[in-house]
């Protein structure tokens, strides 16, 4: 591989197409939110902001949406990536740390969970996404293994639940969806333990938290209590990584009846061309994003790209690695000529949006694992203002201080058919922006590539 220049940073996509970007929470009572701006009061007073003010809200990675958008959200003189409330917390995977709290985004995955209603106990399908805040205690020895107390404080879940037919809120014969927001009750301790699983050891380590919660729905504002488990974790905080044994592959098990998981933001990249072995052109049946969708040819690859350090911040999926194929398409792309407003650590800019000319896909580098949790990407070709901002970049291949300069290609995640296997989209709010960069010399390299 040579180094060629050229720096993914991950983005939110704004205007008539509007994804990347998380709406206000749902609007919840007002003794859980006093200044009525849809933020629990503890969230808000955990996360740096003012409970007693409706135009200072959360500005934090665990609310990635609020790291994107250009505005000083909780009015702390600091944005977006300048806000130390949206630099992830380092992982620990050694020592158990001291006393403090660990802030990450989750998203929660319900079915059949039994709620207490004015009408009587009914089943609910929920999914939501937001931030939790743990606090952890300062370890103890117990029983010659390591152990600390832990309590969720903080959690603030926004999402849809479906109101399964055949229970005392929902007689009818299809499914009802409403809004609901999950939240951790704070008159109630959610309380538990980190416990080292092997004596002599910190990790792998089991979990567990009993949960009080509250549902604020249209049925109104509903107790509830679960315990939550993991028996495997390998670092604190245990962002969930499914491709990475090493660390935490699980999800934590919410009373048998869904899973919550700590969520790791997706990384940046680093692009390298090379030499390619040859390829047959292939014909993907369908690959849709939210610029329409149609068959496409793919051609031969042309760049494959290392998940990368930027600016000193922590890489979360050292597998996480893409291989772009060129396309073509039968028909033009709905979007062409339209604007595009993008929000990353850059700022907030305009593109045009040109042609889909790639297809980004997760692949396998040398002997490392698969990268399981990385989408399909549809790439276009964009035209936009230089940017020129200075950046360090650490990889695989070694370090380099650079400059991003003019924007190359936007990618969204998308639903790939080929083969006759679907492929689906498992987070369509992020994107990723490709800049040029200043190349810099490597030593040619070989590496080996599977998807």
């Amino acid at each position: 591989m040579r180094r060629i220049g050229l720096l993914m940073t991950v983005v939110g996509v704004a205007a008539a197409l509007l994804v990347g970007t998380a709406g206000t929470a749902a609007a919840i009572p007002t003794s859980l939110d006093g200044d009525g701006d849809g933020w629990m009061n503890t969230v808000e007073t955990l996360l740096g902001s003012d409970a007693g003010d409706p135009f200072k809200t959360p500005e934090s990675f665990a609310i990635p949406a609020s790291c994107l958008d250009g505005a000083d959200n909780d009015g702390d003189g600091a944005t977006d990536d300048a806000d130390p409330g949206c630099h992830p917390i380092p992982v620990i995977e050694g020592t158990f740390p001291p006393a403090g709290f660990d802030v990450f985004e989750s998203d929660m995955d319900v079915n059949g969970l039994a709620i207490e209603t004015p009408m009587g106990s009914c089943a609910i399908d929920f999914e939501g996404i937001g931030p939790t805040v743990v606090r952890r205690g300062n370890p103890a020895p117990a029983g010659g293994m390591r152990e600390i107390d832990v309590e969720i404080v903080a959690m603030q879940l926004t999402g849809t639940a479906n109101l399964l037919p055949g229970s005392p809120c929902n007689g009818g014969q299809r499914v009802v969806e409403v809004p609901v927001t999950l939240m951790e009750d704070p008159a109630k301790a959610s309380a538990g333990k980190v416990t080292a699983s092997q004596s002599g050891a910190d990790f792998p380590a089991s979990s567990f938290f009993d949960v009080n919660f509250q549902v604020d729905s249209p049925l109104g504002l509903l107790p509830g209590m679960l315990r939550v488990t993991n028996d495997q974790i390998n670092t604190l905080p245990p962002f969930h990584t499914p491709n990475n044994p090493d660390l935490n592959p699980n999800c934590y098990d919410f009373g048998g009846v869904h899973e919550h998981c700590p969520k790791p933001p997706l990384d940046h990249f680093q692009c390298y061309a090379g030499d390619f072995p040859d390829f047959a052109p292939q014909r993907v049946r369908l690959l849709l994003d939210q610029f329409g969708g149609s068959p496409v040819e793919v051609f031969e690859p042309n760049l494959l790209c290392n998940p990368v350090r930027k600016n000193r911040l922590p890489i979360f999926d050292e597998d996480a690695h893409l291989e772009f194929y060129r396309v073509r398409s039968p028909v033009e792309t709905p979007a062409a000529g339209a604007p595009v407003v993008v929000r990353n650590q850059f700022g907030t800019q305009t593109f045009q949006v040109g042609d889909r000319v790639a297809i980004a896909v997760p692949t396998r580098k040398n002997q490392q694992g698969p990268p399981l949790a990385l989408d399909h990407y549809a790439c276009y070709e964009v035209t936009g203002n230089q940017l020129n901002r200075p950046v360090a970049l650490q990889d695989q291949f070694g370090n380099s201080n650079t400059v991003v300069s003019r924007p190359l290609v936007l990618c969204n995640p998308a639903v790939k058919v080929h083969n006759g296997q679907l492929t689906r989209v498992q987070d369509k709010r992020w994107h990723l922006m490709c800049y040029a960069i200043q190349p810099t010399p490597l030593s040619p390299t070989t590496v080996s590539a599977r998807n």
